[in-house]
């Protein structure tokens, strides 16, 4: 069974939306990306991705 290394989330931040990754590295340093989601550049979207 494969160990999980490392657990990364990203975030790229533009003047509409906010894009989020949330992706982790395995003892055999094979990446994987295993979530994403899109959230609008506002107070609305911003309390999404909070919640």
């Amino acid at each position: 069974m494969r160990q999980i290394v490392k657990q990364i989330c990203g975030i790229d931040v533009s003047q509409k939306e906010l894009v989020v990754a949330l992706g982790r590295m395995y003892d055999d340093w094979s990446p994987e990306i295993w979530c994403n989601k899109s959230f609008s550049n506002s107070a609305r979207g911003f309390d999404s991705l909070v919640s």
